[in-house]
């Protein structure tokens, strides 16, 4: 009777431990997905440098000597406070990755071709970034180009679009 008392007691035990173990594991699934960073705002602006040093913005594709890629990085509580990593991809009119074409990889996950890697402190508050991206190839050509950004989870945040005349 003892016996059997006890194991009655074990198996409680045992069930409850479970269901903490699989309110530990959704635990843990909703701190992962609260500490992703995410992106406020984002711009793209085509930019010709004067002989003084000066970038102005322009539309024409002819004059455009580098694109000017910036994003304000949202605060997040949660996030740890460190290095980060983000990879900016831009794909010319043709849908080529303009840039060296490195790529990125995760263990069984998603593999990315990026045109540029932006690293940045994050301290948990906002964080304004901006980068500028070169054409490797030469003149930028005409039409319409796509600029995407991903965290270093290779996570798209966000994706714009815009023309160059």
């Amino acid at each position: 009777m003892e016996r059997d008392s006890t194991f009655a007691e074990l198996e409680k035990q045992t069930i409850f431990n479970d269901s903490l173990v699989v309110q530990n594991t959704q635990l843990a699934d909703a701190v992962e997905r609260g500490s992703a960073l995410s992106l406020n705002r984002f711009t793209v602006d085509a930019v010709r440098e004067r002989s003084s040093g000066k970038l102005v913005s322009t539309t024409r594709a002819r004059r455009t000597d580098r694109l000017k890629i910036c994003f304000t990085v949202a605060d997040n509580v949660i996030a740890e406070a460190g290095d980060r990593e983000f990879y900016i991809e831009v794909l010319d009119p043709q849908g080529n990755v303009m840039g060296a074409g490195n790529s990125k990889s995760l263990e069984d996950g998603p593999t990315i071709t990026f045109t540029k890697a932006t690293n940045f402190y994050y301290e948990n508050n906002d964080l304004d970034v901006c980068d500028y991206v070169s054409n490797y190839s030469g003149e930028f050509a005409e039409g319409n180009y796509m600029v995407n950004v991903y965290d270093d989870r290779l996570t798209l945040l966000f994706n714009n679009k815009f023309e160059l005349k």
